[in-house]
């Protein structure tokens, strides 16, 4: 399982992208945020408190988090700890919250 970190050094264990849909590592701003998003890709599928952090939709949101690989590429997180990040990051704005995503599968 990989981890994030908000710049106010929140861990949380996440959901990472399966085999062949792997999650970027690495440090990312938040380009774009919204309460709730519904997927083009995939279904129309929720994404609660969806926060993208590239432009190709890889996204941090809500979601089913079996704390393994489960996602298309998007970092799953507990829906509290979603509503967490979504609002510290509304509190200290996009551009000054870093989100760190490191380590491996587990």
């Amino acid at each position: 399982t990989n981890r994030c970190c908000a710049s106010s050094c929140r861990f949380s264990t996440i959901s990472s992208g399966q085999p062949g849909r792997d999650t970027p590592t690495g440090t990312f701003s938040v380009l774009s945020k919204t309460p709730m998003h519904r997927s083009k890709k995939y279904d129309n599928a929720p994404m609660p408190f969806a926060q993208f952090v590239t432009s190709y939709g890889v996204a941090l949101h809500a979601g089913y988090n079996p704390g393994v690989p489960a996602s298309h590429g998007c970092i799953r997180l507990h829906p509290a700890n979603a509503a967490t990040l979504f609002a510290v990051v509304k509190q200290r704005g996009m551009s000054d919250t870093t989100i760190v995503v490191s380590g491996g599968h587990r």
